[in-house]
């Protein structure tokens, strides 16, 4: 008789399941499409929706951020009670390429407003974990503060971005502890992590610094690590052993990067009308 061949088919897997689980295993490719969704849900219909026009977006694109393109430079402006640079620089590359349009008005708010998204999960993630990372990224996507401001003209998109990046770097560094510098072996590496440590702060500081210049309610920022650099010392003061070097650069570095700001507003103090109000 001749030999038969009986062909078993390999059993059939779950391909959607195996794709959610490789995606379970892999939550920054989450935070990718969280984002990618972010970002479509601010870019879409830019220019009709919201439909018509806020006086504060034709105010803040066509009147300040022109000033940047006639070569009006300044550190502060007191146009309409008062209008930090730092985001109409920004937006005047906008204005240049797209002109008065719904891109040239709009999209730069779109963009920082999808940047605030995985800033949002790396620095939940950093503190809480993946799962607080993905939740509140998802929830920051699709909020209906982030993508009314993420779909208007105004500068208020630009100080969540600077905030998050400096908090990001503020906690990682606050990370390296002591009894990790102390289990390295050699001087080297000792050195290397105290670098590294003091480079987050520095970068800390100068993202700090900068959201002076992007809207005036992030002078108020710097009191959010002040306040968790106190809260240490009152309860768990030897998480501070070894930071206070960093923290003085986190410190005088966000000093310097304000400081144009803050003498220039000091140089016409009748323009602060927005803090008045």
């Amino acid at each position: 008789m001749d030999n038969v061949t009986v062909y078993n088919p390999p059993p059939r897997g779950n391909h959607a399941r195996e794709l959610l689980a490789a995606l379970a295993r892999r939550p920054a490719t989450w935070a990718v499409l969280i984002t990618l969704l972010g970002f479509g849900l601010r870019a879409w219909a830019l220019e009709s929706v919201p439909p018509g026009w806020r006086d504060d977006e034709l105010i803040e694109t066509l009147v300040i951020s022109q000033k940047i393109l006639d070569g009006d430079l300044a550190f502060y402006y007191p146009d309409a009670s008062g209008h930090e640079a730092l985001y109409h620089v920004l937006n005047a590359l906008f204005l240049a390429w797209f002109g008065p349009t719904g891109p040239g008005i709009r999209l730069l708010s779109a963009f920082l407003g999808t940047l605030a998204v995985p800033l949002t999960y790396a620095l939940a993630r950093r503190m809480f974990g993946a799962a607080v990372g993905l939740t509140s990224s998802a929830l920051l996507a699709v909020s209906f503060w982030g993508l009314m401001y993420s779909r208007v003209g105004i500068r208020h998109s630009l100080t969540p971005v600077l905030a998050l990046a400096s908090f990001y770097w503020f906690w990682r560094a606050m990370e390296i502890t002591n009894y990790e510098i102390r289990i390295t072996n050699g001087e080297r590496s000792s050195f290397a992590i105290r670098h590294s440590s003091l480079v987050a702060f520095l970068a800390s500081g100068l993202f700090l610094g900068l959201g002076f210049h992007s809207y005036f309610a992030s002078r108020g920022a710097p009191l959010i690590p002040a306040a968790f650099v106190l809260y240490l010392l009152l309860v768990a003061p030897s998480r501070l052993q070894g930071k206070w070097r960093g923290l003085l650069v986190m410190a005088g570095v966000t000093v310097l990067v304000a400081l144009p700001l803050l003498l220039a507003v000091a140089a016409q103090p009748e323009a602060e009308g927005r803090v008045g109000e």
